[in-house]
């Protein structure tokens, strides 16, 4: 059941077609008409991230969805702008982020202590930042997400994309 108060959806730059594609199966599951907002994207000359978000005034007290796919480190370090923008600066009073895709699928296992556990880090950064849903697809290991997501109150729903891999 969606929540009765606006749900604001914004769109990153890592796979905005399979993005649009899955909020089209959201409208339909919903009979909603949900669009994404817009995010200006931009560099300064020095090399600065200038990109910003539309339409922040409605974003207080309501609900946003982010649509992520982090593949390096210049699209991950946009979805943390734009969460702590919509949490913390423009007051949302839930986000929600979906990925597509999660950066780190190998550093994930504690017991490995010569490696530095990304994925931990990672989730631990969006519950910090202000995530308070998380939806990914196909995470490299069940577990260790689930473990992680479990460990920093975030709530996860794991999601299986096959089928629509396949169409």
């Amino acid at each position: 059941m969606l929540p009765e108060e606006k749900i604001i959806f914004y769109g990153g730059t890592g796979n905005h077609a399979f993005d649009e594609s899955v909020l089209n199966l959201v409208n339909k599951a919903a009979k909603r008409s949900y669009k994404f907002t817009h995010i200006w994207h931009s560099t300064w000359p020095d090399g600065e991230p200038g990109f910003h978000l539309s339409d922040v005034e409605t974003i207080k007290g309501n609900h946003v969805v982010v649509f992520s796919c982090p593949t390096s480190f210049k699209l991950e370090s946009e979805l943390h702008d734009i969460v702590i923008a919509a949490k913390r600066q423009y007051g949302a009073k839930s986000v929600t982020v979906v990925l597509s895709f999660i950066r780190y699928r190998r550093q994930d296992r504690p017991e490995l202590t010569h490696e530095i556990t990304r994925l931990r880090w990672f989730m631990w950064k969006l519950k910090n930042e202000g995530v308070d849903n998380l939806i990914v697809c196909e995470p490299h290991s069940i577990k260790y997400t689930v473990q992680y997501a479990q460990e920093f109150g975030l709530n996860l729903l794991i999601a299986d994309p096959t089928k629509l891999f396949a169409q």
